[in-house]
């Protein structure tokens, strides 16, 4: 019964804030289409000769996926496509430092896309996932108003800068690691 009392204006903030996290990643991604197929490449997880499609399509659905949870455009299979794009990206990170393939660069897009794997990345995927599976518990449907609309825009903006920061400490740690190591 705890979650009977969420108001949808939560689901709202937290769709519309993965959704701007997803926007950004594929922007970046198209911006350098090359960088993210050799990161496609790197997890060594298809043939390289599907590499190029593999890669198109994955921008492609992460692209349609962001726009959709910021329009609120189908919600629940939005949700469920995010879930599953997420948690398949945390499964091929998982693989790599399963293999001790930790050296490659996450592919993430953003300002975190030189970032290497690390299991950093998978418990940052895991909350996103947790989130987005909030999105989907059944919420009273409510008239939103101009301060909701403000609430929205100042609450997903933080929940996008929440997830940059939590980024930059995973980077951060993995630069001091090499650091102590090459002292």
């Amino acid at each position: 019964m705890l979650f009977s009392v969420l108001d949808p204006l939560i689901v709202r903030m937290i769709a519309c804030g993965i959704g701007l996290m997803l926007l950004v990643g594929a922007w970046q991604k198209i911006n350098d289409l090359e960088m993210f197929q050799a990161a496609v490449e790197a997890y060594d997880l298809i043939p390289l000769a599907s590499a190029r499609a593999f890669s198109l399509s994955f921008v492609f659905i992460e692209l349609s996926i962001a726009v959709f949870l910021i329009c609120n455009i189908a919600s629940s299979l939005t949700v469920i496509s995010a879930i599953v794009l997420m948690s398949l990206t945390t499964f091929a990170i998982s693989i790599n430092l399963i293999r001790g393939n930790a050296d490659v660069s996450c592919g993430c897009g953003g300002i975190e896309d030189e970032q290497r794997l690390s299991w950093g990345l998978v418990s940052r995927n895991i909350v996103i996932v947790v989130m987005l599976g909030m999105c989907l518990i059944d919420t009273n449907s409510r008239a939103y108003n101009l301060l909701d609309g403000i609430n929205l825009l100042f609450g997903a903006t933080s929940i996008y800068l929440v997830y940059l920061l939590f980024s930059q400490l995973i980077a951060n740690r993995e630069r001091l690691t090499r650091l102590r190591e090459g002292s």
